[in-house]
């Protein structure tokens, strides 16, 4: 049987993944691994806020997601060129949260 920590920590290496594909197809902007992404951070970030932000450790990782998640969507979405350097931080942040 899993752990109850797995399925967000599989979540984050989907997201991973689908950062490095983006990152990959630079300069051209891969929609589809952006999506990815978002919805796996968005899912990770959603069940680290349901399980409570008591701890300064749990803050800290929900304010971590949500930097994440904000980078992310300026590549997805972004307002000129996409800010690749930035979602290249976003992805070692992600790689760094521990859950």
């Amino acid at each position: 049987m899993r752990g109850a920590r797995s399925l967000p920590n599989e979540r984050i290496e989907r997201a991973l993944a689908a950062i490095d594909r983006a990152i990959a197809a630079a300069p051209e902007r891969d929609g589809a691994s952006f999506s990815q992404a978002v919805q796996e951070v968005s899912a990770v970030r959603d069940e680290v806020a349901t399980h409570g932000r008591a701890t300064p450790e749990a803050r800290r990782r929900l304010d971590t997601l949500n930097a994440v998640l904000s980078m992310i969507l300026a590549g997805h979405f972004p307002l000129g060129a996409p800010p690749w350097d930035e979602v290249r931080k976003a992805r070692g942040w992600l790689a760094e949260v521990q859950l």
